[in-house]
């Protein structure tokens, strides 16, 4: 009852503590969109627009008024479940954001699925065959991972496996000849599995694989090179060349008493490694043209639309913290004195 307890307060605390950040956010984000250049009313109604048109939008907007009365009146809003309207779709900020959320939450599961895989697979490997010519080929992936910025990357890949070799499809998220999957969370590649569409599924698949990895290099390439640093260090530890002096079959304790120890700093990296990917996000869908929630941001920067770029800002910030609070507890999980730690505070 005690560890329930505390967990139970651990997680109030966290979720104190990621609600105030949240708050100092939408503050934030909501002074810079009001001072970010170009009249909101204007670039909606048009330059033409008559002067009691204009006028009357202010005033639906709280623009002729104070920015704290401004604030007061947004946080008011979405009190009551409302992020405003659109000032470009002239729908709830909300329905826009379940249009498009999903299929960046999509890029974003699979870039981390992927971030995760390629790294711990790549960090392994070089960690058990130090300083051989493929540990070498793979720290050299790290750097150029590092170094090559994502639009470069994105370009590079699209002329390379899209336009040259043909192997990857250039844009979207399904080819036109492939149906639709019924829809249950927006995310193709999960919708088409829970209705036995493996075609389409297939499909999704492949459209999503060059995003992802343009979203998460870097990630790949960070998060190869503290894997390997792990799996040299917890290689040389008494408990793992006590095992295989035993006789131990080397595989039995690679997977068994080397690679859990190993992969925790890795895992404390894929939150940052996620932040890296939310801002790649901007890029990403727009060189893939892929019509996700970032996308959907860009084009409300763009246009000034003041309620949708509080909104997608704040889905951001939200979805940062929540990712973060998965990752302390994963950690958690996998190394039980982070906990003990964390009570002790």
């Amino acid at each position: 009852m005690n560890i329930t307890r505390t967990t139970i307060v651990d997680f109030i605390r966290r979720s104190s503590a990621s609600a105030i950040s949240l708050v100092g956010l939408s503050v934030l984000i909501f002074l810079i969109a009001r001072i970010l250049p170009g009249d909101p009313v204007i670039m909606a109604l048009g330059e033409r627009a008559p002067i009691w048109a204009i006028e009357r939008m202010r005033a639906q907007l709280h623009l002729n008024e104070p920015i704290y009365m401004q604030y007061y009146y947004w946080l008011r809003d979405v009190l009551s479940g409302s992020l405003g309207e659109s000032l470009v779709t002239k729908r709830e900020v909300w329905v826009d954001i379940t249009m498009y959320f999903p299929a960046t939450l999509e890029l974003i599961l699979w870039s981390m699925w992927l971030n995760v895989l390629l790294a711990m697979t790549f960090g392994l490997i070089g960690g058990l065959r130090q300083n051989s010519w493929i540990d070498n080929l793979l720290r050299l992936f790290s750097y150029v991972g590092v170094s090559v910025p994502v639009f470069a990357f994105g370009v590079m890949a699209i002329l390379l496996f899209c336009w040259t070799l043909h192997v990857f499809p250039v844009m979207g998220r399904l080819s036109p000849t492939t149906m639709l999957p019924p829809r249950v969370t927006g995310m193709y590649t999960f919708d088409a599995l829970v209705s036995g569409d493996f075609s389409a599924f297939l499909d999704a698949a492949w459209h999503i694989v060059l995003p992802a990895l343009a979203t998460v290099l870097a990630g790949i390439a960070q998060g190869q090179r503290v894997m390997r640093s792990s799996v040299v260090e917890n290689s040389r530890k008494d408990y793992i060349l006590h095992s295989l002096a035993h006789g131990i079959p080397r595989r039995v304790v690679v997977f068994k008493y080397l690679l859990k120890p190993s992969i925790i700093p890795l895992v404390s990296l894929t939150g940052m490694s996620f932040a890296m990917a939310l801002s790649s996000l901007f890029i990403v869908e727009s060189i893939f043209v892929w019509p996700g929630f970032a996308y959907y941001g860009m084009q409300s920067f763009l246009n000034k639309d003041l309620n949708a770029i509080v909104g997608v800002i704040m889905m951001i910030g939200l979805t940062y913290a929540i990712s973060n609070m998965v990752v302390d507890y994963v950690v958690g999980w996998l190394d039980p004195r982070t906990r003990i730690m964390r009570r002790s505070k």
